[in-house]
């Protein structure tokens, strides 16, 4: 069977309800298994397709592989998204993918997704692969709740003249041993693609970004991009916590709304591949779901945004700078969602943010005076 679920009795349910591997293949049912459901349903794009390697000029990775799935329309956003199954803070996705690219934007983007009934669908794990040549096994784990119901969509950009495939995948839950979730009967031979790394020839430039909250939060913040229907970070005062400033010049912070996920996407600025943003978070923790997403985001073409740079933070305590290195092409136009949860009695804030471009020296790039 194309879709592997171990140690199961049956193959008739797509939502998984056990500590077991799921692997798949695309061997069969791949339209009734994918779909442009979830996040797919949101964006204008257009699904992958399913082809054989007899037609393609690429020899398969196993001699028990013969499909894959690419893009089906070059030059625009594909996307498509699986069916349901559980995953587990801590499980890892693998993704054994093929890529030539040929322009600067073709790339593949992999994300994870909560998707429990009645709940906001967040972003639970992605990889983010471009520049590479060949196979690689795109690798990844995802974060949530102990166990929950979610999904994976697939993103692609590809040029006329690029190749992006996607062979099989499989899913490892936490604690369980990865040899005892083999795809085919042998083991694929291929490169461990290392999340966001990316060996990129980068633009130098010497404009940096800081930001403090200290004044222009409502109008530099807002809801959009992929903060739509999230409730906004709440700004604050210093003077509202026992808790000491980072800076005798900080007076304000950003904190999410108390059990409710929040999101706040910033204003726009420009970004070079090899630059970084540096995040001044404090996190006192008293709920396993306390954590911060931080993504930077590339605008694209037909106003499609692509995501360039991520960082998870959790079991966090006390300050700590927080490090996003970006992707993406040479210089772009991009900015920043943040994404948080606090329990009742938990402390989730961030203070200040800073970017830096790449060969920039960052004691130029001070936030506060």
């Amino acid at each position: 069977m194309a879709l592997k679920i171990f140690f199961l009795l049956s193959l008739l349910t797509a939502y998984v309800v056990s500590d077991t591997c799921v692997t798949y293949d695309f061997e069969e049912n791949f339209d009734n298994l994918f779909s442009s459901h979830g996040t797919c349903s949101n964006i204008p794009s257009s699904l992958w397709t399913i082809k054989e390697y007899s037609d393609f000029r690429l020899a398969s990775p196993n001699d028990h592989s013969t499909k894959f799935i690419t893009p089906s329309v070059h030059g625009q956003v594909n996307c498509i998204s699986s069916f349901h199954l559980t995953m587990h803070s801590g499980g890892v996705f693998e993704f054994n993918v093929y890529v030539e690219p040929a322009e600067i934007g073709d790339h593949i983007q992999i994300m994870a997704f909560s998707d429990e009934p009645d709940s906001f669908s967040t972003i639970t794990g992605l990889s983010f692969i471009n520049y590479f040549t060949g196979w690689h096994t795109a690798s990844f784990s995802v974060v949530g709740a102990a166990s929950y119901r979610g999904y994976i969509a697939l993103f692609s950009m590809a040029s006329p003249n690029a190749t992006i495939l996607v062979d099989s995948f499989h899913y490892t839950p936490p604690g369980v041993d990865g040899s005892s979730c083999q795809i085919y009967s042998s083991k694929m031979v291929l490169k461990t693609f290392i999340l966001f790394s990316f060996f990129v020839s980068c633009v130098i430039s010497d404009s940096c970004v800081t930001y403090n909250f200290e004044e222009g939060f409502n109008d530099l913040f807002g809801y959009y991009g992929s903060c739509n229907s999230f409730p906004l970070w709440r700004l604050s005062d210093y003077k509202s916590l026992p808790l000491n400033t980072p800076n005798e010049h900080s007076t304000k912070f950003i904190t999410p709304e108390t059990s409710w996920i929040s999101c706040a996407s910033s204003f726009n600025f420009t970004m070079n591949a090899g630059g970084s943003i540096e995040f001044n978070i404090y996190m006192e923790q008293t709920d396993s779901l306390d954590q911060v997403y931080l993504m930077a985001y590339h605008i694209g073409p037909d106003g499609i945004d692509f995501v360039i740079g991520m960082e998870v933070v959790r079991h966090q305590t006390g300050w700590d700078t927080v490090k996003m290195p970006l992707g993406g092409p040479r210089t772009f136009t991009g900015y920043v969602s943040i994404f948080g949860y606090s329990a009742r009695n938990s402390k989730v804030l961030i203070d200040s943010f800073r970017y830096i471009p790449p060969g920039v020296d960052a004691s130029s790039c001070q936030i506060y005076g």
